[in-house]
């Protein structure tokens, strides 16, 4: 059993696409194949001035941004705590590929 300060913690947002298109449980079973743990999970819907906020890192740095913002508070999305060891994100980050801002 490992102790959760023994382990890597990496929080992880889903995008807006997963819950429209009904394949979030099939992503959530991808994860769990590669050996990653999800410790939390919240499905929740963001207000524009709330996605702002949560994507505030990318103001001005992407040009997706607006989109980006508009994508994510259009609709449900899911938030997730991945764990997994030293690796943790880069498996995940494998896993879910290249970011896609639009």
């Amino acid at each position: 059993m490992m102790i959760k300060d023994e382990m890597t913690v990496i929080e992880w947002e889903c995008k807006i696409v997963i819950c429209s298109a009904g394949v979030a449980g099939d992503i959530l079973r991808r994860i769990a194949e590669a050996g990653l743990g999800i410790t939390a999970l919240l499905q929740l819907a963001m207000d524009e001035v709330n996605a702002a906020e949560f994507l505030a890192v990318y103001r001005g740095v992407v040009h997706e941004y607006p989109a980006m913002v508009a994508e994510l508070s259009c609709g449900p999305c899911i938030a997730l705590e991945v764990c997994g060891g030293a690796d943790a994100q880069a498996a995940l980050r494998q896993l879910a590929g290249p970011p896609d801002p639009v």
